[in-house]
């Protein structure tokens, strides 16, 4: 490979050699994955996060990958990227056999991750074991989560997660800050939360033409930073329960003090959506779209 020469048929390629061709994309399928939804990928995953260089960017080609595994969570503990094919080619499928489990975890206590993207994959749950879908532990730097699609498998009504599809957190004894987040073209569907930036200091983040669906909390819960826009995003909550002495909001602002969230442009382009269900109607108490 390192003498035989390629040439892309595109016009105006040029000639290099198959290796240099080859060490372009490092991909699952490098590792063992499959992505027939029948052999269990999670191994292959777990083998190409921690074989590639940091830095890397891995490939998720096209196919339904099915993600179990005794330890639960998927854990991206290094810089690097998850990019696929599209939302609704590479999709990543993960059963949870133990209630309140993580899908993909970012990061270890006490640590800070930069420049880690999450791009053009899908992402289903099969059961109501799933907590968080995507869950930051450390704190982050340039974040990227660009064209994911969240939402249970099958669009199954029957379950949910019970935590958000998008969890800033970031936690540890050694201080730091969330800061160059950015959030666009998701599409975030029935999670209890859509967005929840509740880690110290989610600064400088632009959060921009997301959709949630079908979320029975918040679509957007912001409890500490700012110096960030939040624009063009379609905010859907429904409430599901029978419960109608519960207030619901689309959107949450809430700090502990009032510096705690600061400098918010919010908007334009955000628009809000009550999507029916039981407990809706004259039997709830409270129902706007933004609380402050």
């Amino acid at each position: 490979a390192a003498f035989l020469g390629f040439k892309s048929f595109r016009m105006g390629a040029t000639y290099r050699t198959v290796l240099a061709r080859l060490l372009d994309w490092d991909t699952v399928k490098d590792f063992g994955a499959l992505g027939n939804e029948v052999a269990n990928d999670f191994a292959a995953f777990e083998k190409a996060i921690a074989g590639v260089p940091s830095g890397a960017t891995i490939y998720v080609p096209p196919g339904r990958y099915y993600m179990s595994s005794a330890a639960q969570t998927l854990l991206i503990d290094r810089d690097i990227s998850l990019v696929g094919a599209g939302e609704g080619a590479s999709v990543l499928i993960f059963e949870h056999s133990v209630p309140g489990t993580d899908a993909i975890t970012i990061g270890n206590v006490d640590e800070t991750r930069v420049g880690i993207r999450l791009e053009y994959i899908g992402i289903q749950f099969k059961n109501g074991n799933t907590r968080h879908v995507i869950n930051t532990q450390s704190f982050t730097s340039k974040l990227t989560f660009n064209h994911l699609d969240i939402r249970t498998y099958n669009t199954s009504f029957a379950f949910r997660a019970s935590g958000a599809a998008i969890r800033i957190g970031g936690v540890g004894t050694l201080g730091g800050l969330n800061d160059w987040l950015l959030i666009q073209h998701c599409y975030l569907a029935l999670c209890t939360y859509g967005i929840a930036a509740v880690a110290r200091n989610t600064i400088n983040a632009r959060i921009t033409q997301n959709t949630t669906a079908s979320i029975t909390l918040e679509s957007l819960f912001w409890t500490t930073g700012g110096q960030s826009q939040i624009d063009n995003n379609t905010f859907q909550y429904s409430n599901l329960g029978a419960d109608g002495s519960r207030k619901f909001y689309t959107v949450v602002l809430d700090g502990g003090s009032p510096s705690d969230v600061n400098n918010i442009t919010f908007g334009p382009g955000n628009s809000f959506q009550a999507n029916g269900g039981a407990g809706l109607g004259p039997a709830v108490i409270r129902t706007c779209e933004m609380l402050v």
